[in-house]
């Protein structure tokens, strides 16, 4: 059975969608709710939203009150205002802006954002923190690194604890790139391990072998390759190179990443590209939007001219105005209004 009070609603495989004004459809076997615009539970589980629109691409649950989460492949993702994702496993919440946990375990931020690449939790009161290894990176102003195994903590600036132990730093930052403590008052050290690191205005570092350079801000390689950045900073958190122009961009894995104004993010293999906002392929092919966002969260591409569309499965979804859904195999278009195709 299916009910809705105002539009319409959806009931594509086996259980009951309810939506109070929008529209939501439940996909493949559980309930999907909404109270104001829309949410789609694609695979297994439910997702609700109050404002605007969350997915539960694959298994468990995502809440949103405002804006839009996105758990792409096991767990929950909640957030208050902006976004987060759980791009792996486990949970992402953030109050204000984003947080990503890119491969298990929670990622949590007040105001801005915080990203726990691998494993454990990362936590920032304004700006942001990395986690990229291992363990957890708390920091109390702007952020910290901990890009192998233990806890960076910084006041004010950032610290960088590359690859074992423990850095602090009380205004600027410091660096520990190999195993034991640096410890900085006012500026800075660097112990760096084998290759060049440059930069022109702010920093750069190579924590393991190759260089890094910046023209403005920074960015970090910290694992293999380089990264360069124009403006502000990019990651490459395991392999390849991340360039961006203006805000940011993460390779999590190992291809390229790069944006134009916003940020893209590639969690798994290969290439995003946006040029306005954002848009992610999670899994393995290439994402491109023109002006929103637009989510390839399996194999193929999505492609968007001013909203949004999701391919949540296989095939490509195009749309011209709004907005269409190819949820498992094949392909979905329309001008202005939208229709669906089921699988």
């Amino acid at each position: 059975m299916t009910r809705c009070t105002r539009p319409h609603s959806y009931y594509k495989n086996q259980y009951m969608t309810r939506c109070t004004r929008h529209h939501s459809y439940y996909k493949n076997q559980y309930t999907t709710r909404c109270t104001r615009h829309h949410s789609y539970c694609n695979n297994q589980y439910i997702t609700r939203c109050t404002r605007h629109h969350s997915y539960c691409n694959n298994q468990y649950i995502t809440r949103c009150t405002r804006h839009h989460s996105y758990c792409n492949n096991q767990y929950i993702t909640r957030y208050t205002r902006h976004h987060s994702y759980c791009n792996n496993q486990y949970i992402t919440r953030c109050t204000r802006h984003h947080s990503y946990c890119n491969n298990q375990y929670i990622t949590r931020c007040t105001r801005h954002h915080s990203y726990c690449n691998n494993q454990y939790i990362t936590r920032c009161t304004r700006h942001h923190s990395y986690c990229n290894n291992q363990h957890i990176t708390r920091c109390t102003r702007h952020h910290s690194y901990c890009n192998n195994q233990y806890i960076t903590r910084c006041t004010r600036h950032h610290s960088y604890c590359n690859n074992q132990h423990i850095t602090r730093c009380t205004r600027h930052h410091s660096y520990c790139n190999n195993q034991y403590i640096t410890r900085c008052t006012r500026h800075h050290s660097y112990y760096k391990n084998q290759y060049t690191t440059r930069c022109t205005r702010h920093h750069s570092y190579c924590n393991n072998q190759y260089i890094t350079r910046c023209t403005r801000h920074h960015s970090y390689c910290n694992n293999q390759y380089i990264t360069r950045c124009t403006r502000h900073h990019s990651y490459c958190n395991n392999q390849y190179i991340t360039r961006y122009t203006r805000h940011h961009s993460y390779c999590n894995n190992q291809y390229i990443t790069r944006c134009t104004r916003h940020h893209s993010y590639c969690n798994n293999q290969y290439i995003t590209r946006c040029t306005r906002h954002h848009s992610y392929c999670n899994n393995q092919y290439i994402t491109r939007c023109t002006r929103h966002h637009s989510y390839c969260n399996n194999q193929y591409i999505t492609r968007c001219t001013r909203h949004h569309s999701y391919c949540n499965n296989q095939y490509i979804t195009r749309y011209t105005r709004h907005h269409s859904y190819c949820n498992n195999q094949y392909m979905t278009r329309y001008t202005k209004q939208h229709r669906y195709s089921g699988p």
